[in-house]
């Protein structure tokens, strides 16, 4: 059974949930087809961009409700992307945009912010020069864009700088010693005073006090630990937590996983 097949014969039980789809694994009308059942079944639509879909058709496709999830690797012409940007934002469809591309040095980016409802920045596969991503960080707060930043490397004490209103800085402790685990709470305030948010993603064990430290500094836990005792304090905590959500703008597809 396909997407479209699921959608049409599903019920209630599909109220609420997220689809995530490839804009080049269906035709138009079955795109069509697809975003007008998930509308009916309200099934939230996340559509990832290939770089096949030209303006009139992405126009098209605006009469549902959908997020687009595009980058500067699948769309290299930037006036092009921005212009496809503003049409999706003028008919309140979210933009979600993935630099990859000369992170370094991306000047384009700063003059065309007001389209897009977050950009995303992830060291994963190259260091980011943090100087271009504090000042990108500025200009985006002012814009009332969101950025959000997931950083790979060891911590830095440079990274509160980045931090502003509607700035998110994901983190990973999985490969933290304890000296990092002390920077990051004084990190976490840091961030906090400036505004901004901390997501911590807690991939491997480390102390209740330490993450009661962290919960009460202000930072976003996300846990992404193995079953743990009932009834304890970090089972406790974590239960707490996987209550929250964070807001769609916040995150990359997953709100669990370092992009």
């Amino acid at each position: 059974m396909n997407i479209l097949e699921t959608l049409t014969n599903s019920g209630e039980e599909v109220r609420g949930q997220r689809l995530i789809i490839r804009d080049d694994q269906y035709e138009l009308s079955e795109l069509q087809s697809i975003l007008e059942q998930a509308a009916r079944k309200k099934v939230a639509v996340n559509l990832i961009d290939s770089g096949q879909l030209d303006q009139p058709q992405l126009e098209l496709l605006t009469q549902f409700p959908f997020s687009y999830y595009t980058s500067d690797r699948t769309r290299e012409d930037f006036l092009n992307l921005t212009l496809l940007s503003e049409i999706l934002a003028k008919k309140k469809r979210p933009v979600y945009l993935l630099l990859e591309k000369n992170l370094n040095h991306n000047q384009e980016i700063f003059n065309h912010l007001e389209f897009f409802t977050s950009v995303f920045v992830s060291s994963r596969e190259k260091a980011v020069d943090l100087d271009w991503l504090v000042s990108l960080s500025q200009v985006i707060s002012a814009s009332g864009t969101n950025l959000v930043y997931y950083h790979h490397q060891n911590l830095e004490e440079k990274l509160a700088e980045v931090s502003q209103k509607s700035v998110w800085i994901h983190i990973s402790n999985r490969n933290f010693s304890e000296d990092q685990e002390i920077m990051l709470s004084d990190l976490s305030k840091e961030i906090k005073k400036r505004k901004g948010q901390l997501v911590v993603h807690v991939d491997r064990a480390i102390p209740e006090h330490f993450l009661e430290l962290l919960d009460r500094s202000g930072a976003f836990l996300i846990f992404n630990l193995p079953p743990m005792e009932t009834g304890s304090k970090l089972y406790k905590l974590e239960r707490s937590w996987r209550k929250k959500q964070l807001p769609e703008r916040a995150y990359y597809l997953y709100p669990s996983i370092m992009a």
